[in-house]
């Protein structure tokens, strides 16, 4: 059967889709933008997060919410049934960014570090990676962020390769 979703007038915004239908996204809220997501059919207001906006960019099968809080300092987080969870930031990161969650909960997404957009994992038990740190990547290549990691493990990156002909866009896949 057939899921209707209503966003408030003003204009919310859909990010992301569950492979169940949970749906994620974000409201205006006044100045400010607050998390929302569709878990089994129920609109739940994940809201503010201590006066700071909140963007749910991915939800997981289970519930599970992945986005971002806006502020000074952006930072990455999960939600699960009324409970925010800042993620940590990686070694020298002073800011975060949370894109997608897959149902083993591992977050993919990036990390500002020296000024730099990195692409960043956020695993269940060991917590925060830059993925240039977990593969050998190929030279000139540098990943700004992490779009995705598939349930078997494979990280999915955007980003850039720079050689002899210049720098262009470039999609990475990890293994």
């Amino acid at each position: 059967h057939a899921m209707t979703v209503a966003l408030t007038v003003g204009g919310g915004v859909l990010t992301g889709v569950s492979q169940n239908g949970n749906i994620a996204g974000y409201e205006p809220e006044a100045a400010l933008t607050k998390a929302v997501a569709w878990i089994s059919k129920k609109k739940v207001v994940i809201g503010l997060s201590a006066g700071a906006g909140t963007k749910a960019m991915s939800v997981n099968d289970t519930g599970v919410v992945a986005g971002t809080i806006n502020g000074t300092d952006d930072r990455a987080f999960k939600w699960r049934a009324g409970k925010f969870t800042t993620l940590p930031l990686p070694t020298g990161a002073t800011a975060s960014q949370g894109l997608d969650i897959n149902n083993g909960g591992v977050v993919s997404g990036s990390a500002t570090v020296a000024g730099v957009s990195e692409a960043c994992v956020w695993f269940p038990a060991t917590g925060a990676a830059l993925v240039k740190d977990l593969a050998t990547l190929p030279t000139g290549a540098h990943l700004d962020r992490a779009v995705l990691t598939t349930p078997l493990g494979i990280v999915v990156c955007t980003g850039t390769m720079t050689d002899t002909t210049g720098t262009k866009a470039a999609v990475f896949a990890l293994f």
